[in-house]
């Protein structure tokens, strides 16, 4: 009894004298003392006792089914415990017979559980990523886009379908044998593709993992924004690295941090050896002090600055040169580099 979590209890109503097991006195607290019904009833935690009360007047009055759940506060120590309780009333005896089942682990894993899987949907709530789950055939088991216009058809219309069913063939077959590498690798496959949604050519990239059973876990992203950026930023560099003018950007201290062919070509150093070097290595004594000067001011207070000034070559020989610079900053508004 004590092992299984299990007491016994016995009321007379005449008396109001309860009997009970050895194991019912530990779940409620009891030592050897008498019991009485109001000491009975008092453990109970109080949003439960009306609960308990109308149970007890349904079991004798009407006889109706007594299988309750409740906590208790245990009297020698103050520890909360569940019980499961069923009871059976004796009207010759006028007697209740109940048992009892400390059911206290299995409630805190109920609410573990409850907790855990509230966090796991608040977790995926909060991912922007497409997720699929599908078996090793391919067949749809789950779909989840917190935004469903990123999905190619509804999500009710991918469930009990499959892969194949659904995208075009050359990508149907892709995600395949993405599927069975994941499965027989257990290692996470990544795929980077095109597709059409509502009339707009989109790119993503997908990774797939192996799940449970006969089934892997897909999280696909839409890169479409970040491949556009890429595609600028690289034609923005193709620019700066073909421009015909000489192009140098260095820290808020100096440090040049990047040179393009032309200024390299211009000034006879290569970027190998220009970067990290501080660009009063190009200054020239031949140019007035006060320019400089009059640049780290304009510069340093957030302004364009050009002008004209001697500038050094690796050589030593020096050449006329007309610059602009400008601060470049960031979203607080300070200077991260000139350019």
């Amino acid at each position: 009894e004590q092992i299984a979590g299990i007491g016994h209890w016995e009321i007379n109503l005449t008396t109001q004298k309860v009997v009970a097991s050895t194991n019912a006195r530990a779940l409620f607290g009891f030592g050897d003392e008498t019991i009485m019904l109001a000491d009975f009833t008092s453990r109970p935690l109080p949003v439960y006792r009306r609960k308990l009360q109308t149970a007890l007047c349904d079991l004798i009055e009407a006889g109706l089914p007594y299988e309750v759940e409740y906590e208790v506060q245990r009297k020698n120590d103050g520890r909360t415990v569940c019980l499961h309780s069923l009871a059976e009333y004796d009207a010759a005896g006028h007697t209740v017979f109940g048992v009892i089942h400390d059911i206290t682990r299995r409630k805190e894993a109920e609410m573990a559980l409850r907790e855990s899987e509230a966090q796991k949907r608040a977790l995926i709530s909060a991912i922007p990523d497409l997720i699929f789950t599908n078996r090793l055939n391919g067949e749809f088991l789950a779909v989840y886009a917190q935004n469903p216009g990123d999905l190619l058809l509804p999500a009710n219309d991918f469930l009990n379908r499959k892969v194949t069913d659904i995208l075009p063939q050359p990508l149907a077959d892709r995600f395949m044998q993405a599927f069975a590498a994941a499965w027989d690798s257990n290692e996470t496959q990544e795929l980077h593709y095109g597709l059409t949604i509502a009339g707009e050519i989109r790119q993503f990239e997908a990774r797939v993992g192996r799940s449970t059973k006969d089934t892997v876990i897909t999280i696909i992203r839409d890169i479409t924004a970040r491949e556009q950026a890429n595609d600028k930023l690289r034609k923005l560099s193709h620019i700066v690295e073909q421009a015909p003018l000489s192009v140098l950007i260095t820290d808020p201290q100096g440090k040049i941090e990047y040179a393009n062919p032309k200024f390299c070509t211009v000034t006879g150093y290569t970027a190998e050896e220009i970067i990290g070097q501080n660009h009063r290595l190009l200054e020239s004594s031949e140019t007035d002090p006060a320019v400089y000067r009059e640049m780290w001011l304009t510069l340093t207070g957030g302004w364009v600055w050009s002008g004209e000034f001697r500038t050094q070559k690796k050589n030593g020989e020096t050449f006329p040169e007309s610059a602009v610079i400008s601060p470049l900053v960031d979203e607080n508004g300070q200077t991260t580099h000139f350019v």
